[in-house]
């Protein structure tokens, strides 16, 4: 997702894909939930940028993703796949 291939990250996300923000990662009146891989996949290449000091990394033996610029840590993703695309987002 680092170049910005709306086409190759609507090809792994489930087309009724859920994202789901806790109350600090979301923000003040921001969604608490984004659904549908369309959308989410226009804020992830809006976002895109940021990707660089993301990591993969196993969260209580399950696939996410760290955002840890410059070594704090901001934002942790939980991630849930069925047959073989990606379902939601925690």
């Amino acid at each position: 997702m680092r170049g910005g291939d709306i086409e190759g990250l609507l090809a792994v996300l489930d087309s009724e894909v859920v994202v789901r923000f806790d109350e600090v990662a979301a923000g003040p009146g921001a969604p608490r939930e984004i659904r549908g891989a369309e959308t989410w996949s226009k804020r992830t290449v809006a976002l895109s940028p940021m990707f660089k000091s993301v990591e993969p990394v196993l969260i209580d033996g399950v696939v996410g993703l760290v955002w840890a610029p410059r070594g704090p840590l901001v934002r942790v993703l939980r991630l849930a796949f069925t047959g073989g695309k990606l379902l939601r987002s925690m």
